[in-house]
């Protein structure tokens, strides 16, 4: 009889037997020696690079279970398991996977004048929110560090999602762009329903947004409400599924695709292949998360099934194992052995950083891990070494190719992620980086920023009238310096000497304004019901009832350029020009998208009649527009610093706007 023996001997036992589950007419993958660190073990596939393999655990040689299946990256594919638990023996064999049957793919059909936007900022955050008529409403609440840079996004509602394979169709789906951009703190898309859901039967999909690649996404499902996990802008929905359906769905993979345009703007001419490189890595980790979502979400959805009930809250035992089991093996085979080469090419860094950073905010938000939990020093050092290595890579461009206004605000964009990042001590910058930057720059460096900021909310509730909208308005605007002239004139007889500084800059400049409003009777005339409890009598004895709901709004994307003047008189001479500074931004003009649907209920001899008219937007919105003339003690100088700064409120309709513009200009040679 076979007497239990140490870990390390039975592990030594399986690797001698893995290499005969392969078929007789393929060549046999081979693993190495396992690795067993805290009762875990790490296997390592030697096999065909870009294969595919699945590898399955046993206990008793009899019964199989897949564990995961992936493709060999580079000739490898590394494994880790949590190791015997009850069982005195486990048993793993790999064997190439069949062909992968396409995501499949749907047609939908948006509706364009039912569109949410907004500016996503990295300090701030943002939200979208769309009401249809007779449909949820479905809220996405990005977090502030999501997205490195203000983000103008937009979610578009999807009203139908032809050759979805559910055969009682979808619940809801969106559009969310600029698509493919991975947030580096994913976030749940709220749908909330009127109705009760059929919560068991519920499982959440995602797909580009032309219909390619759908693919199940983890959820949470509650009576009445679904999360579905977007850790990536692209298509998003909720349908109703048989068990069958989950089962085909979650046997397919992704297919070929058309590579997409970069997502970064910074060095490309400097650093062609870093960007290339950093492109297609972009695009591995896609199609090789995709499926890691994919079994998530089915084992999910299959419980669900299985047990009659709906997962709603974070952390439940279902989503913690199957995503530890899972998302694991894309860390430790996706991600982690990507970090020492990253940490040499900074496009590489700045993707992989957003991939790992996404990767822990995913496990905080699905209950997986604590917040206070201790991040892997892997991702600190990645941060860490990756700004450093840009900071190095654009003072070698520099170097190359000459001051570029592109390089002045690549430094800033590093300088602003060091602070949100909170490494601002000098550990993770060049050294004596100020000096070298020195020829790189103009003589004059500096940035203008205009900040606006506003909301409104409003609910009202009384026994003739329900009302309740929402306004919010943003406006960001960054310019940086990239050229100079200074004239100096001496003093002349009485008249005195002064300095005149012009400044040109440009930058970008983005907003998003949006408005909505529900408005309705707290009757329904068709049913004679309330459609709401209130503490007074409502009156709903056979009148007349309506509702309009109301959805608009607008987006502005500029490309800035302006002159700053500045005259320096210190002589305070009344024959001089003065002291001043004056500047202005130009204005854009943005038309209204939208509309206000207003629907009718009145008791008639027939019965009840239901009338519906639908308003679309007018008008337009003016961004941007700031004009300056500042005076002696009104603005700060000095002969190597300018500085302004002022703030503003302003109404809007209901909302007030609050408006902070910043200068600031200094000396740097």
């Amino acid at each position: 009889m076979n007497l239990p023996r140490p870990l390390d001997f039975r592990i030594m036992l399986l690797a001698a037997a893995l290499t005969l589950a392969a078929p007789i007419h393929a060549a046999a993958p081979r693993f190495e020696p396992p690795v067993v660190e805290a009762g875990a073990v790490t296997l390592r596939l030697v096999g065909d690079s870009g294969q595919s393999y699945r590898i399955e655990v046993s206990s008793n040689l009899l019964a199989w279970a897949e564990v995961t299946t992936a493709p060999a990256v580079n000739g490898l594919l590394a494994v880790q398991h949590a190791g015997p638990a009850a069982q005195r023996w486990l048993f793993f064999r790999a064997v190439l996977a069949t062909p992968v049957i396409p995501y499949p793919t749907v047609a939908p059909v948006p509706d364009t004048n039912l569109v949410a936007r907004a500016l996503v900022t990295p300090a701030e955050g943002g939200t979208l929110y769309l009401q249809s008529l007779d449909g949820p409403a479905l809220t996405l609440a990005i977090s502030s560090n999501a997205v490195f840079t203000p983000t103008l996004m937009s979610m578009t509602l999807v009203t139908n999602l032809a050759g979805l394979p559910a055969a009682e169709g979808f619940l809801a789906a969106v559009q969310l762009e600029p698509e493919g951009l991975v947030l580096a703190a994913p976030a749940f898309l709220e749908v909330n329903f009127a109705t009760n859901l059929p919560a068991s039967r519920v499982a959440s999909f995602a797909f580009d947004n032309d219909g390619r690649q759908l693919h199940l996404v983890p959820d949470l499902v509650g009576t009445n409400r679904v999360r579905i996990l977007v850790n990536q802008l692209r298509g998003h929905g909720s349908g109703v599924f048989t068990l069958e359906e989950i089962e085909t769905l979650a046997a397919t993979g992704p297919a070929p695709r058309a590579r997409r345009v970069s997502l970064h703007a910074s060095m490309e001419e400097c650093y062609l292949d870093e960007e290339e490189e950093a492109r297609e890595m972009h695009e591995e980790l896609e199609e090789a998360i995709w499926p890691i979502q994919q079994q998530v979400a089915a084992e999910l959805a299959m419980e669900r099934q299985r047990q009659l009930l709906g997962v709603e809250e974070p952390g439940s035992p279902a989503i913690t194992e199957a995503f530890n089991r899972t998302g694991a093996t894309f860390y430790e085979q996706q991600l982690k052995p990507r970090v020492a080469n990253a940490a040499q090419k900074c496009a590489v860094a700045r993707e992989l950083l957003i991939w790992l950073l996404s990767y822990e905010r995913q496990r905080q938000l699905l209950g997986v891990t604590s917040d206070d939990e201790p991040v892997d020093p892997t991702l600190d050092d990645l941060i860490c070494q990756g700004l450093k290595r840009c900071e190095e890579e654009a003072l070698e461009c520099c170097r190359t190719r000459g001051a570029d206004r592109r390089l002045v605000v690549f430094l800033l964009g590093l300088e602003r992620q060091r602070q949100l990042l909170g490494m601002t001590d000098g550990s993770c910058a060049v050294p004596n980086s100020d000096e070298a930057w020195r020829d790189c720059l103009p003589e004059w460096t500096g940035e203008l920023k205009i900040v606006e900021r506003g909301r409104y909310a409003t609910n009202i509730s009384t026994p003739s009238i329900l009302s309740e909208a929402a306004e919010a308005w943003t406006y960001d605007l960054s310019a940086v310096v990239h050229r100079v002239e200074v004239e100096i004139v001496p003093p002349v007889l009485f008249f005195p000497g002064f300095t005149n500084l012009t400044f040109e800059l440009s930058g970008l400049g983005q907003g998003a304004h949006t408005l909505r409003e529900r408005t309705r009777t707290p009757w329904d005339a068709c049913s004679g019901a309330a459609r709401v409890a209130l503490a007074g009598p409502v009156p709903h004895d056979g009148g007349d009832s309506f509702e309009r709901r109301t959805q608009i709004s607008s987006v502005a994307s500029n490309i800035v350029n302006l002159t700053v003047a500045v005259s320096l008189d210190s002589s305070g001479s009344i024959f001089g020009p003065g002291t001043w500074l004056n500047f202005q931004t130009p204005m854009v003009e943005a038309p209204l998208r939208g509309l206000s649907i207003t629907t009718t209920k009145y008791p008639s001899g027939a019965g009840c009649q239901v009338e519906t008219t639908t308003e679309y937007a007018k008008g337009s919105d003016l961004y941007g527009f700031e004009f300056v003339r500042a005076g002696e003690g009104e603005f700060q100088h000095s002969p190597d610093q300018i500085t302004y700064a002022k703030t503003t409120t302003t109404s809007l309709g209901n909302m007030q706007v609050t408006k902070q513009v910043t200068l600031n200009l200094r000396r740097v040679r």
